[in-house]
């Protein structure tokens, strides 16, 4: 009996522990917002016919900058890369924010807005620059799709866009991560995002 409740108090006192750990853990992920919910319903209201993608992020450490990349591929070869900065060396890092882009294929930009604790950066991107017949162009996103785990000093997928005038090869963010790129000379052209959060 003495041996019985002797486990069940370790187990009890594990589990307790595990669960004080997993809520003091430092927290620092981003995921994007859930399409059915009432925000996410909103920003479509807004954005029009090609949707919006917002991603909501939650940092516990503190950190002085976040960067998006921006990688534009033409017919699979590398032509362009920016990056979208916004630091905090001054202010604090926010211990919350959002990242959210707009395509918006009649003014050929992508809307960028970046948000927390009362900072707000906005700018566009232009997408299909001299681009002849660009308004009979398909096109295509694919984006994280359930919460990733912020590794500082790192880029990581957040999105990309593709752009083609016959067939479109729509890639993974996998395919990013795994170095497997073959479908960018398949696409005429795709602008890759990732994000970095800089100590």
């Amino acid at each position: 009996m003495k041996c019985i409740l002797v486990f069940i108090f370790i187990c009890v006192v594990s589990v307790i522990g595990f669960t004080i750990y997993r809520l003091k853990k430092p927290q620092n992920y981003i995921s994007p917002v859930a399409k059915d919910s009432i925000e996410m319903q909103t920003a479509e209201l807004l954005a029009g016919s090609d949707g919006a993608f917002v991603y909501k992020f939650i940092t516990t450490d503190k950190y002085k900058k976040l960067k998006l990349h921006i990688y534009r591929y033409e017919s699979g070869k590398l032509s362009d890369q920016d990056k979208v900065e916004m630091g905090f060396e001054d202010s604090g890092s926010p211990k919350s924010g959002e990242i959210v882009m707009v395509p918006d294929f009649d003014n050929y930009v992508i809307k960028l807005i970046i948000s927390g604790d009362g900072n707000k950066l906005s700018t566009e991107i232009p997408i299909l620059e001299n681009v002849e017949d660009r308004e009979y162009y398909g096109r295509a996103a694919t984006e994280i799709k359930n919460v990733v785990d912020v590794k500082y000093n790192e880029q990581q997928p957040l999105i990309a866009f593709v752009y083609d005038n016959d067939e479109m090869s729509v890639p993974t963010l996998d395919d990013f991560i795994n170095s497997q790129i073959d479908f960018l000379s398949k696409n005429d052209y795709v602008y890759y995002v990732a994000f970095e959060f800089c100590k």
